[in-house]
């Protein structure tokens, strides 16, 4: 068989192979590089080594055997319709009247039913499973909310994580009368079925923030994964936070709180979390979780990783 002339980039490759077993390379052979298949004429002389690398006189003969062909599977083509398909809505609660500012939605384990907080100060009960044309009404605190501003009223609910046994239901609302103040408050459902309702009576005051505007208020509450209450306070209102409430650690205002209400008593609403990140400091408040916000509207903690999500008012 005739000698074959390497192009450059090959017989560097070679060069570089054999260099590095003469620099005192390991001793494993050097696997040889594929020859290009396309033949050269045969009189084509052999390429003589550049340098003074010890290199065979003649280039290595390589059988150029090509590769049996391999199938090519068919290719389904998706056609795209010229239109999407028409979209219905579809109501999740037949039958259910319209509702005036619904602000949340819970479902009440242990008890097949549905919670819906109106912003008025009303909470409504669903039967989980229908029929849903006559909702009822399982507590109103409409003479203790105000609702003299548009962001104002009850904001939200949470249930205890352990409410299937105590029957804990926490609100976060205007408070009706004297200075603009929100209040975070506990409630004890009792009852089952057609008997459930919150107990007014029962409310134990947690925590009230006073309010230097009707808007901005905040707010949600909810547990975390570790039960511990998380509270999304607003600003404070007006535009521009003219007070730099968001800035200010020293204010619950503008901020994400985080309590611990278990075993919360009158004499003893809440405790500190000892992770709190302002806990020891004298320049901020030890309730503080997170700060610089305008109104943390809706909050949620995302379920695989545990992080806590807000969905900020901003101000434009």
């Amino acid at each position: 068989m005739s000698a074959r002339r390497w192009p450059p980039l090959a017989l560097a490759s070679i060069l570089a192979a054999v260099t590095v077993l003469a620099c005192g390379g390991a001793s494993t052979p050097v696997a040889e590089p594929t020859a290009p298949t396309a033949a050269t004429p045969a009189s084509s002389p052999a390429t003589p080594a550049r340098t003074a690398t010890a290199m065979p006189a003649t280039a290595p003969t390589v059988t150029n055997t090509p590769a049996p062909a391999t199938p090519v599977p068919a290719v389904a083509v998706e056609t795209v319709a010229a239109e999407p398909p028409a979209i219905a809505l579809v109501p999740a609660f037949p039958g259910l009247p319209e509702l005036e500012r619904p602000v949340a939605m819970l479902e009440a384990p242990g008890r097949d039913l549905f919670l819906i907080a109106l912003q008025d100060g009303r909470v409504l009960a669903l039967p989980r499973d229908g029929p849903w044309g006559n909702p009822r009404t399982v507590h109103d605190q409409r003479e203790r909310t105000r609702r003299d501003g548009n962001e104002q009223g009850l904001l939200s609910i949470a249930l205890d994580p352990d409410f299937a046994r105590n029957g804990y239901v926490y609100a976060w609302y205007s408070v009706r009368g004297g200075a603009d103040v929100t209040r975070l408050a506990r409630f004890t459902a009792t009852g089952e079925g057609a008997s459930f309702a919150f107990d007014a009576a029962s409310e134990l005051a947690i925590l009230e923030i006073e309010q230097p505007y009707p808007n901005h208020n905040g707010g949600t509450i909810l547990f975390g994964p570790d039960g511990m209450l998380y509270l999304g306070v607003g600003d404070g209102g007006a535009g521009g936070d003219p007070h730099g409430h968001g800035q200010n650690p020293r204010t619950l205002l503008g901020t994400v709180v985080r309590i611990d209400v278990r075993g919360a008593t009158a004499d003893a609403p809440y405790a500190i979390p000892p992770d709190n990140p302002f806990r020891d400091r004298d320049d901020a408040r030890p309730e503080v979780w997170a700060y610089g916000l305008r109104n943390p509207w809706r909050m949620s903690f995302d379920r695989e990783t545990g992080l806590l999500w807000a969905g900020d008012v901003g101000q434009n």
